[in-house]
């Protein structure tokens, strides 16, 4: 029964999207896969491309400067790709990635001319299958750019998987509810990636809850946090001998936790890190220099009104963007989608010590 249902829906699917043909009717062809593949791009459609662009962009690098870099850093870069691709099931361009990765293993520190040409070859692989991706899913591709725009344009997640849920009720009612913690799940493994590329060593600790949502209507909003954890990795944890000179452990702790409001309307999710924290001073003369922020009295605000300027639209207090963060939507992405839903957030800082972000979101039934 479930093996039909999961059938249907990969039908519906394809309707959908005006995907139908010879190959869906191949004998052997993996519909479930498939299915799985563009319900897990539906639920996180900020993710998926922002996955595209990285890709992109990290191909695009090493074009340039393959000859530069060495061959542990190509390894962590690609493999962070790897692990987001799996999550999205996207096989062939894992296999591709794990082809590189093996390579990159036997020739370890030998950067001779030749084995420079043949991890190129080897990207080169890679970026021919990602182009190849793309224009075969460019419908699909325009539908999650669609979903996250902020005029609506197209077939939205949401109301594609409304129809989903109308006509296979059944199926996905026991699947609905989920308690709000196996929701970041998906967040640990991207975190401590990025954490490895910058040398960084991250102990994260996620607290079970007792609340149950249905994560279809926070979906939109939940992609977003991976903007929050690339903020503690990229700007708040401080590197190994930065804590050392500062007394504090080598392993910084990243903190996540959820705790209902009284009144069981609302609930809140924390997300602390132990890091060097906001400097206000820093906020303040960044956004001095920003346009768009001129109409603010700065010097009538009050540190903790100044330190939540990191989510005004454009607003960064990093000059020279990294491979990790600085590309595409940012913190007003993540404020946008919260506001969206009713829900609020704010951040709190002390210097040395940490920042704790905090949202508020409405318990929908």
């Amino acid at each position: 029964m479930k093996e039909i249902s999961s059938f249907l829906i990969f039908l519906f699917l394809l309707n959908s999207f005006g995907l139908y043909g010879n190959e869906s009717l191949k004998v052997g062809y993996n519909y479930k896969g498939k299915a799985k593949r563009l319900i897990s791009i539906l639920d996180r459609p900020l993710e998926f491309i922002d996955l595209i662009n990285e890709t992109e962009e990290v191909i695009n690098h090493y074009k340039e400067n393959i000859r530069n870099s060495r061959p542990d850093s190509i390894f962590r870069n690609f493999h962070t790709l790897k692990t987001r691709f799996g999550g999205f099931q996207i096989s062939k361009t894992v296999q591709n990635i794990h082809e590189l990765e093996s390579y990159l293993n036997e020739i370890e520190t030998d950067w001779s001319e030749d084995n420079v040409n043949k991890v190129w070859y080897l990207i080169e692989k890679i970026r021919l299958d990602h182009l190849e991706f793309t224009k075969e899913n460019q419908r699909l591709v325009k539908v999650a750019n669609n979903s996250i725009s902020s005029n609506g344009e197209g077939v939205s997640s949401s109301s594609l998987m409304k129809k989903i849920e109308a006509d296979y009720a059944s199926y996905y009612k026991e699947f609905v509810l989920q308690e709000l913690s196996t929701l970041f799940q998906t967040f640990i493994l991207p975190t401590k990636e990025m954490s490895k590329q910058q040398d960084k060593l991250v102990e994260i600790k996620l607290e079970k809850s007792d609340i149950f949502i249905n994560p279809k209507n926070y979906k939109n909003c939940f992609s977003t946090f991976i903007h929050i954890f690339r903020n503690s990795i990229d700007h708040g944890i401080e590197s190994r001998e930065e804590r050392i000179s500062k007394n504090k452990s080598e392993i910084a702790n990243l903190n996540i936790f959820m705790e209902s409001i009284d009144n069981k309307d609302f609930f809140k999710i924390i997300i602390k890190d132990d890091g060097k924290g906001i400097d206000p001073n820093v906020i303040k003369s960044v956004a001095l220099k920003k346009k768009e922020l001129q109409y603010l009295n700065l010097e009538m605000m009050t540190d903790k009104e100044i330190t939540n300027l990191i989510f005004e639209p454009g607003f960064s207090s990093k000059e020279n963007t990294s491979e990790v963060s600085g590309r595409g939507v940012g913190m007003n992405a993540v404020k946008t989608e919260v506001e969206k839903l009713g829900g609020s957030i704010k951040v709190r800082s002390k210097i040395d010590q940490c920042t704790i972000f905090e949202i508020t979101l409405p318990l929908f039934t």
